[in-house]
């Protein structure tokens, strides 16, 4: 659930013109949903909720963690599909270089160890 205000303050970077707007929800950033979605889909997951639905939950997770990779490399310097004041520069200053190196590793092992655990529940 940490990627909700994560987008939303990515959002209102992107909105003061610190990041490329083409990472926030307002651009092509859909992770909002996931982080939206996660407390619903935990306490469905608390109360007995059949397996499909968590693993419906984590491949859009997953699909939409993976879809802001290919937004973030597409933005990069050195491809800059997005135009020249679209570039992904922000993520290398302080306090934005945590995103890649810890929040989206985190995000990545959580979906990790969901699949870890319905792969066990499923025998």
């Amino acid at each position: 659930s940490f990627r909700l205000p994560l987008e939303m303050v990515m959002h209102a970077a992107a909105s003061e013109g610190t990041m490329p707007n083409a990472m926030s929800f307002s651009g092509y950033n859909f992770d909002i949903v996931t982080g939206f979605l996660a407390i619903p889909a935990a306490i469905a997951c608390r109360i007995g909720a059949p397996l499909k639905w968590i693993a419906a939950w984590n491949w859009l997770g997953f699909l939409t963690l993976t879809g802001i990779g290919v937004v973030s490399f597409l933005a990069s310097p050195v491809m800059q599909a997005f135009g020249p004041d679209q570039v992904n520069r922000w993520i290398a200053y302080l306090p934005f270089v945590w995103l890649p190196t810890v929040l989206v590793v985190c995000a990545i092992a959580g979906h990790i160890v969901i699949w870890r655990r319905l792969c066990m529940e499923t025998g």
